[in-house]
Formats: C-alpha cells, sequence, structure tokens
C-alpha cells in the first residue's frame, strides 16, 4: 500500500456526493475538524477537511470537483476509516467505489457496510492481479 489514498467512483456516471455534502458529512463524523470551500478556480480540490484526532495523527481529506474521487493525506489505517465512512454515506448498492493509493499499486472495492478492517484485509495487489484484466469494463 502506498502513502497518500484515494476513493474514486469506477462508473463514470456515477457520483459520491458535492461539496457542500462533503463538508456536512465530514463535520457530522469529526465534529472538531477544520473544513473549508476551496474558492480558486485553479485549484482540482473544492473542498476539505483538517481532522486532528486526539489518538491518532491528523489527517487531510479533500473533496474534488465533479463528485468522482476524495484524496487522503493520512496514513492506511485513518484512510481506511475514511473510506468505510465515505462508502457508509452511500447505501446505493450499485454505487462502484474502489479505495487505491496514489501509485494505483492496489485497491479495495468499497462495498455497503465494509468496515475499517475489511478496508485493509481486502486490499488486492496490483502486481498479483492486473485491474486492466480482470476489470477491462473500467479500462476501456
Amino acid at each position: 500500500m502506498g502513502t497518500g489514498y484515494m476513493i474514486i467512483t469506477m462508473n463514470p456516471n456515477q457520483t459520491i456526493f458535492d461539496a457542500e455534502t462533503f463538508i456536512e458529512e465530514a463535520q457530522q463524523k469529526w465534529p472538531e475538524c477544520q473544513t473549508y470551500k476551496e474558492t480558486r478556480r485553479d485549484m482540482n480540490s473544492d473542498a476539505g477537511a483538517n481532522i486532528d484526532p486526539i489518538d491518532a495523527p491528523s489527517f487531510m481529506v479533500h473533496h474534488f470537483s465533479g463528485n468522482h474521487m476524495i484524496d487522503i493525506d493520512g496514513n492506511p489505517f485513518n484512510s481506511a476509516e475514511v473510506a468505510a465512512w465515505i462508502r457508509a454515506t452511500n447505501p446505493d448498492p450499485s454505487l462502484e467505489l474502489w479505495f487505491t493509493d496514489e501509485y494505483f499499486s492496489g485497491h479495495t472495492i468499497l462495498f455497503f457496510g465494509i468496515t475499517p478492517q475489511e478496508v485493509l484485509d481486502n486490499w488486492v495487489d496490483h502486481r498479483e492481479h492486473d485491474p486492466y484484466i480482470e476489470y477491462p469494463q473500467y479500462f476501456h
């Protein structure tokens, strides 16, 4: 697993949620977090949350315009927590979300109800399983 993580929609016709919903959901999940809405048009992200847990390292979560990607600047554990949280906010069983790292060295398919531990345990290493062969519907 790499050092930066993302949650992405694999179906271009699906979205996660908009920036306003991201901020509302982040404030509900982490009431003490610092959130912002990006106003500069030259930025890819349009909102973010700085999360500083008492018992763990702080990390950033960025929402990207287009509503197809969430980026996590954190360790594997808090990133897996974010992935499980993002999936829990979207109960639609047809929503195709992947958790991956910045190098696309592997992925976890995020099913509704997934736990942070399952996000880590279900990691598929792309050196052993080529996603371009195993999931051609996403890479055409």
